[in-house]
């Protein structure tokens, strides 16, 4: 709430929206100057003599919204809280039909819900249009509540799946940003993940060798196959050529590495 004339503000335009929703419906020529009126239920005029075709809008309950209650808490360097976040509350409204003639307070109740299906938040334009019209006294004072401007500030309800997402990348945004400043780098991590999965996999199968050493040479060897398939070696011809060349291997093993083992194999 940006400021105490938030709430009548806020349900100025819900009313204009409803008044403006039934004189464009098809059926207004049957409701005559149908306006939205913000009566409590059992002020509101009924009979045969003074009941007459309209909407009423009543604000009935409020309650704290507690996904908006702590954002944007002002704090100092040091983490103290120096000043108060907004007053974030949500407003249940009631909205009830009137009308002398039979079916007209159901079409009315009818053409109120599908405006506000249709129109589920507040328009910023239409907010400035409705106060910088003038208009009543009442009007001139809500104008001030700068309802507009809460509307683009909040777009987004902070606890719901989307708000936690942006929130998420809000403050993730140096990590999630840091593979741009490395020219060609992976968007994700799924090449190191995938890595993962075989050596992972080599583990639980580790449960059931004969010995620990036996566990260790399949380690080794699922370690050099996994280079070679990473480093676009045939695995089978460098295992072969390990074996023929033992004794080079064993003098120099930086020389046989899966990806320089062929100028090895190539010198004379």
């Amino acid at each position: 709430m940006s400021n105490a004339l938030a709430v009548g503000a806020t349900m100025r335009v819900i009313a204009a929206q409803l008044d403006s929703g039934v004189s464009n419906a098809s059926l207004a020529s049957l409701f005559g100057s149908a306006l939205t009126t913000v009566h409590p239920p059992d002020r509101v005029p009924i009979g045969d003599t003074v009941e007459t075709d309209h909407l009423n809008l009543f604000l009935y309950t409020v309650t704290m919204n507690s996904g908006w209650r702590n954002v944007a808490t002002v704090r100092s360097p040091a983490g103290d809280r120096v000043g108060r976040p907004p007053l974030a509350v949500d407003l249940h409204f009631l909205l009830s039909a009137y009308g002398a003639s039979q079916y007209h307070p159901e079409l009315l109740l009818g053409i109120g819900m599908q405006v506000l299906h249709e129109q589920p938040f507040l328009d910023r334009d239409g907010i400035r249009a409705l106060f910088g019209l003038g208009g009543s006294p009442e009007d001139q004072a809500m104008a001030t509540a700068e309802l507009d401007q809460q509307i683009d500030d909040h777009l987004v309800e902070p606890n719901s799946a989307l708000g936690k997402a942006i929130g998420y990348m809000q403050h993730h945004w140096d990590t999630l940003t840091r593979f741009l400043s490395v020219p060609d780098a992976p968007l994700d991590n799924n090449l190191a993940e995938r890595a993962l999965k075989l050596f992972i996999r080599q583990r639980k199968n580790s449960l059931f060798y004969k010995s620990t050493h036996s566990a260790y040479i399949a380690s080794v060897l699922t370690s050099l196959i996994a280079t070679c398939l990473y480093a676009g070696i045939n695995a089978v011809e460098y295992l072969v050529a390990l074996q023929e060349h033992r004794a080079d291997v064993w003098a120099d093993p930086a020389a046989w590495v899966p990806w320089a083992y062929a100028r090895s194999r190539a010198s004379p």
